[in-house]
Parts: C-alpha cells; sequence; structure tokens
C-alpha cells in the first residue's frame, strides 16, 4: 500500500453538486424531457457507467450458514474472502487507475477497521468511500435505535481509516429497513444505492427534503 501523503477532499462537497444536478432532471422540472432524456447525463452523455467497489474482508461470519448445527469455521470460505483484500482488491485499484476510472468503494465498518491500510489506499487513488452497512447484521431483527447505533459505528470506521467522511450508503443485501433513510438524513447522508426500481438516478423526498437514489444493479 502506498504511503505518500494525500490532502484529501470531502466527498461532500462533489456529492451536493451532483445533488443539485440531479434534482433538476427529475420528472415535473423543465430539464425533463422523459425517460432516457439526452439533458439527464452532463454534457450530453448518453450513457453512464457507475462501478462500485464491496470493501467487506473477513467483516462476514466464520460460518457459511451461522445457524447450522455445525458450529466450526468453514475455513474454505474464510480464505476466498482473504483473498479479497490482499490480491482483489490491490489489482483492481491498478486497473482502475491505469483506465483513469473512479469508483464508489462501499466499506464495511468491521473491514476497514482491520485493514485501514487499504481503505486509506482507496482514497488516494481518487475514489470515494462509501459505507457498507448494519455489519452484516439482521437488519429486519433490529430497533430503529439500533440501527442508528450501528450506522454510526460505521461512519465512524471509514471515516477513521480513509481519511474522508461518506455521504452514500449501501445496505448489506440492500436490506434497509422502513427507518433506514431517515437515519441516513438524520446523519448527513446525501444519498443510497438500495433500489433496484429504476436504471437512472432519481431523488425522493425524506420528510420534505431531497434524498439521492442511485439504483443498484449487477452488471
Amino acid at each position: 500500500m502506498s504511503n505518500r501523503s494525500v490532502e484529501i477532499p470531502t466527498s461532500a462537497r462533489g456529492a451536493g453538486r451532483y445533488l443539485d444536478r440531479l434534482s433538476k432532471a427529475l420528472p415535473g422540472s423543465r430539464h425533463w424531457t422523459g425517460r432516457g432524456s439526452r439533458e439527464f447525463w452532463p454534457e450530453g452523455g448518453k450513457l453512464a457507467i457507475s462501478i462500485s467497489l464491496q470493501v467487506e474482508a473477513n467483516q462476514q461470519t466464520e460460518r457459511t450458514f451461522p445457524a447450522a448445527e455445525n458450529k466450526l469455521p468453514d475455513l474454505v470460505a474464510c480464505k476466498w474472502r482473504e483473498y479479497g483484500f490482499k490480491e482483489g482488491i490491490p489489482r483492481l485499484l491498478e486497473v482502475f487507475q491505469r483506465r483513469r476510472v473512479r469508483v464508489t468503494a462501499h466499506m464495511a465498518g468491521g473491514a476497514v477497521d482491520r485493514y485501514p491500510e487499504l481503505a486509506r489506499e482507496v482514497v488516494e487513488r481518487g475514489h470515494e468511500p462509501a459505507v457498507l452497512g448494519q455489519s452484516w447484521a439482521a437488519s429486519r431483527a433490529i430497533t430503529p435505535e439500533e440501527e442508528r447505533a450501528s450506522v454510526e459505528c460505521d461512519i465512524k470506521s471509514v471515516t477513521r481509516a480513509s481519511g474522508m467522511r461518506p455521504v452514500g450508503f449501501h445496505a448489506h443485501c440492500l436490506r434497509r429497513t422502513q427507518h433506514t433513510l431517515e437515519i441516513l438524513q438524520d446523519l448527513g447522508f446525501l444519498y443510497h444505492i438500495d433500489d433496484v426500481s429504476r436504471d437512472e438516478p432519481f431523488v425522493v423526498p425524506v420528510r420534505g427534503k431531497p434524498f439521492g437514489v442511485v439504483p443498484f444493479t449487477i452488471g
């Protein structure tokens, strides 16, 4: 990993400008001319590709099926997961740099607590850190207070490890709760990706204020 010193910008600044542009492209605004409008993307672009990197190394449980009777760790699965931070992510970062591609890295708090140098490397190379939240917890089984505390913990971990305060959020397996967006809004997030209902980004109202949605896709 690189040890060079860099000035790390705030991701909130760029994300705020993006959210402002996005709100002007919504249905009902004078900029909107229908689905797939050429005015949707900056500079007349017809297609945008958003790349996400999952940084969740060893955040998972040691057992593939935690509820199974066999309580021994799944050593093979653990080694597959280690490949991600030892080989997979470093190689991808090299590819992104050669191609001059910037991505969003969704970081699990427990993962970057274990490997803070990897989170720092991601940001040093110009990528955006975001939260991969709820720490692999059973999100539907926790109270709003527990969910808020979990997200707050992830914010602290990602900020401490990467040097940048995240403003984007991705719930584990897309499984946010009915309280998630209000919690994210309270904690200063600007967007989330846990929605598969659209192809293009859009804005939803959360307690009367705009909140960005960058739909999740698997390519």
